[in-house]
């Protein structure tokens, strides 16, 4: 038998879904923020439902969404805190559940006129950095 691999659906539904208050420019952000408890019930309910991987809601995690000077002071902190609180659902489900990192836009959805060459590396490998797990431990 072929084995399936199911993976969690989409974040922002399901936060709404559970009550997070989500605006632009943050969107989905916004609920890590401001309803922590929310993006793990999200996480659990995906687990509930059966997925097999939950992915961190870090997809808004970029100046974009949260601003150059929030994603400077506040972006390691807020990129790790999706990454525990994905882990938190993960390891509470009583079975093997694997957790993906979301490397989002980095300069936003749909919006190709944005996109900054020059800058694309250094924001990537940040993220990158700081969602290795060892790095999400030190950070804890």
């Amino acid at each position: 038998m072929t084995e399936v691999t199911i993976l969690d659906g989409g974040m922002s539904r399901e936060l709404q879904r559970l009550g997070a208050r989500l605006r632009q420019p943050e969107w989905s952000a916004l609920a890590l923020i401001e309803s922590p408890d929310i993006v793990r019930n999200a996480h659990t309910a995906f687990i509930d439902a059966g997925a097999d991987v939950v992915t961190t809601n870090s997809y808004a995690l970029v100046p974009f969404h949260i601003g150059e000077e929030r994603f400077r002071r506040e972006g390691a902190e807020l990129i790790a805190l999706s990454g525990r609180l994905a882990r938190e659902a993960a390891e509470a489900a009583g079975r093997r559940i694997l957790v993906a990192g979301s490397l989002p836009p980095i300069f936003g959805s749909y919006e190709p006129e944005l996109f900054r060459q020059d800058d694309v590396q250094d924001y990537l490998l940040s993220l990158i950095h700081i969602s290795e797990p060892t790095r999400q431990a030190e950070i804890s």
